[in-house]
């Protein structure tokens, strides 16, 4: 069952005849393990490279902030696109009031029956094909009903949906430049 363990963590699958090398599997555990560490990078403030763990959170952070941040829009072109939209494309009272309706029970499961398979869990671990088990028990549908609800029609949002986990994956060039990964 350990050995098992072991397997599992290294991302192994290949075993042979049922033996077991405990030192193979560390040493998978441990090369994957290197592949995940993000080296000291290049401050751009500094134009040093940094070198705590501390460090190399704050420049990603500073980094992928500024790189998301939106540019400010320029409002006499968003107007003139607004004015330039067809009337087909522009939402009658109706649909609008269609928009802010309660999520129904069946909308709920057709949204869950719709939902992409193998998506990576969010910050609370939960990977979406659980939902697809336990919204057939009755009190967590409800509750998840409701929370969905508060969020529609009140624009509150549980913490855990503000909070978002990024990993970043090399690609090529320079590692200390943060350019050269790609965040997932």
């Amino acid at each position: 069952e350990e050995l098992d363990t072991y397997a599992l963590r290294s991302g192994t699958t290949w075993r042979e005849k049922g033996e077991a090398s405990t030192r193979y599997f560390f040493r998978a555990i441990a090369q994957r393990f290197k592949k995940r560490l993000v080296p000291p990078l290049h401050n751009p403030l500094t134009n040093n490279l940094t070198t705590t763990a501390e460090e190399r959170l704050q420049v990603a952070s500073d980094f992928y902030s500024q790189l998301y941040t939106p540019d400010q829009s320029d409002e006499h072109a968003t107007q003139q696109l607004i004015d330039s939209l067809p009337p087909a494309a522009i939402l009658t009272d109706i649909d609008k009031v269609g928009l802010t309706l309660r999520i129904s029970d069946l909308e709920l499961e057709n949204a869950i029956d719709m939902s992409p398979h193998s998506k990576a869990p969010g910050r609370d671990g939960l990977p979406f094909e659980l939902y697809r088990h336990i919204i057939s028990i009755s009190w967590i549908r409800k509750l998840l009903l409701a929370v969905l609800n508060e969020a529609l029609l009140d624009s509150t949002f549980p913490r855990s949906w503000q909070e978002t986990v990024m990993i970043l994956l090399y690609k090529k060039g320079d590692a200390s430049r943060l350019s050269n990964w790609r965040p997932l």
